[in-house]
């Protein structure tokens, strides 16, 4: 990471989440989480197409038996449209 970002790398804004997902080594991921990814040679959409081969089984298994994951939202509060307050939340299934 360049470090003329390092104060923007560490705010809690739209541009350091951006900037921490771009440096980050190793991003953790909580089920749930959306992930985007990017690709840009054979070799990244071979790997990709290896990782969603290893573990498309055991998440086709838990959609069968009807274990999905509920979505996470990290947004910090000050980033969240206010509209979006106003929707009601999914039910947990019931």
């Amino acid at each position: 990471m360049p470090s003329y970002l390092k104060k923007d790398i560490a705010q809690d804004s739209l541009l350091g989440h951006s900037l921490r997902a771009l440096y980050d080594p190793a991003p953790q991921y909580r089920e749930g989480h959306m992930i985007s990814l990017g690709y840009h040679g054979l070799r990244d959409v071979r790997e990709l197409a290896a990782f969603i081969a290893g573990v498309l089984p055991q998440a086709l298994e838990r959609f069968l038996q009807g274990r999905v994951a509920q979505p996470v939202d990290d947004t910090p509060p000050h980033l969240r449209p206010k509209w979006l307050a106003t929707l009601s939340k999914p039910s947990d299934g019931g």
